[in-house]
């Protein structure tokens, strides 16, 4: 029994590691399942079950262990109903045990009785076993048959709720479907009007074409008359218009090929001269361009003298510098050969004080003679380091003086150098300024005279000589004395 049990309780963990695995992929919160908001309620599955999740039972009690829940994601914005989150119910349900007795499961089984089942489903699901006991032992209920009954009602009861979920999302899915099918319907409509519209438009559009064509070549035709200046018929050659004119007009016909001739000398002249100023213009662009190349050679080689002399400065001050540096560490040395040889010169004369002050301290005593001949001794060593150390300084300062004399030459040069250079930079900047204020004044000249050669130019442009055609005179044979042929109206469009 013990074995049994604990067989039980092994595949129960097993069940609840699988369902805990399943339930991660389902909107689950703390353990619990909350289905989106449903369309209606009181809806039948598919296969015809009521809904149990709309009963009394079914509702959140205030004794439940499990704390209130967030309200479950809205599924669309057209629903109105929600399912309250899924919960267990309690047991609370007695057997019947007289109506399950009742029941034939092989019969069930074999004829797919699913009425019967309907009509047991819900004393079944929620129905409460702990305390029932055998009817001749009064023994209480098997404890892993108990957890095994309890699985099952779980699972029956789990299996409700997502044959309701599924059934509302089928409803929403089906009122999506027929609302994207009328949406589908009024879209073709409105594809076969604008395709209807389309077709009016393209026949309209056809008709317009040919009108415009139509207009446009009896403009062509118009254009191509050739009208008469001094009277309104329009004629459709030159040779009709010119005999014309020489028959009804023929002083003005005179008149204006003597115009006309004029005008065309003119035309030529005014040629000679657009084609003159556009040479000048021409050269003076090139001259200007010459120019400019000109000022910024120059401006670039004035740019090079300045770094050069920027150069040159930073080079003298360097040397400076570096002099100064040879100059004060040379002091230095010569301060510190000076002030050693000062202080040996001051050791051996306290030498020298000490052994003519302490005699007694001489190890053996000695005649006056040695201590003579050791003043004497002493008297020429410091002597001859007096004359080193004189030596020393008058070469020391023989040096210094030469090298301050070799510095103040260079200092001098380099300041000589440097004065040349500035004033052959002043000279030079004065010089380039005179010619940019006379190659600027110059420009300005040239800037009046090209734009008053390009207003000349507009002007001539924008008013162009005339053009007439010269006629062709054509000499015919005297005719013979005879009325004067008229030419017919049919020749003349007005």
């Amino acid at each position: 029994m013990f074995n049994l049990i604990k067989a039980h309780e092994i595949h129960d963990g097993k069940d609840n590691t699988a369902s805990t695995r399943h339930q991660q992929n389902w909107p689950f919160y703390n353990n619990i399942y909350y289905p989106y908001q449903p369309e209606t309620q009181g809806t039948r599955s598919s296969a015809g079950i009521p809904s149990l999740l709309n009963s009394p039972q079914s509702q959140p009690s205030s004794s439940g262990r499990c704390p209130p829940a967030p309200p479950p994601p809205a599924m669309s914005a057209s629903t109105s109903t929600t399912i309250p989150p899924f919960k267990f119910r309690p047991r609370r349900e007695s057997v019947d045990w007289r109506r399950i007795s009742a029941v034939d499961v092989d019969l069930v089984a074999s004829e797919l009785d699913f009425q019967t089942l309907q009509e047991h489903i819900t004393g079944v699901t929620f129905c409460n076993v702990e305390w029932e006991r055998c009817v001749c032992c009064q023994s209480p209920v098997d404890p892993a048959l108990l957890k095994l009954f309890r699985l099952a009602q779980l699972t029956v009861e789990y299996l409700l709720h997502s044959q309701e979920y599924l059934t509302l999302s089928l409803g929403v899915a089906e009122e999506r479907l027929q609302t994207q099918a009328r949406e589908h319907q009024q879209l073709l409509a409105q594809q076969q009007k604008q395709a209807d519209q389309a077709k009016v438009l393209k026949t309209e559009l056809k008709q317009r074409k040919k009108i415009i064509a139509l207009n446009q070549q009896a403009m062509i035709n118009m254009t191509n008359c050739h009208k008469c200046q001094h009277c309104d018929k329009a004629f459709l050659n030159s040779s009709f218009l010119q005999n014309h004119m020489q028959r009804r007009h023929a002083d003005e016909y005179d008149s204006q090929l003597r115009t006309g001739n004029q005008r065309k000398v003119k035309s030529v002249a005014d040629e000679e001269e657009i084609s003159r100023l556009k040479g000048q213009l021409s050269s003076t662009t090139s001259e200007l361009e010459s120019q400019r190349q000109a000022l910024l050679a120059k401006a670039s080689q004035e740019t090079d003298q300045q770094s050069m002399q920027q150069d040159l400065m930073r080079k003298l001050e360097r040397w400076k510098e570096e002099e100064h540096r040879k100059i004060e560490e040379m002091r230095d040395g010569f301060r510190g050969e000076i002030e050693m040889l000062h202080n040996r010169n001051a050791l051996l004369q306290q030498k020298v004080d000490l052994q003519l002050t302490n005699p007694e301290r001489r190890p053996s005593p000695a005649p006056q003679q040695t201590d003579q001949d050791m003043d004497e001794k002493n008297k020429v060593v410091v002597q001859k380091m007096d004359q080193k150390h004189k030596k020393l300084e008058e070469r020391f300062t023989s040096k210094i003086e030469k090298m301050k004399a070799n510095h103040e030459s260079e200092k001098n040069q380099w300041q000589d150098q440097l004065s040349r250079l500035e004033s052959f930079v002043v000279e030079w900047q004065q010089q380039s300024q005179r010619q940019k204020e006379e190659s600027d004044q110059r420009l300005q000249e040239r800037d009046l005279i090209i734009f008053s050669q390009r207003e000349q130019i507009k002007y001539m442009s924008s008013n162009p000589p005339t053009k007439v055609e010269v006629p062709v005179i054509i000499t015919a044979p005297a005719p013979e004395p005879k009325p004067k042929r008229v030419v017919k109206d049919s020749s003349s469009v007005s």
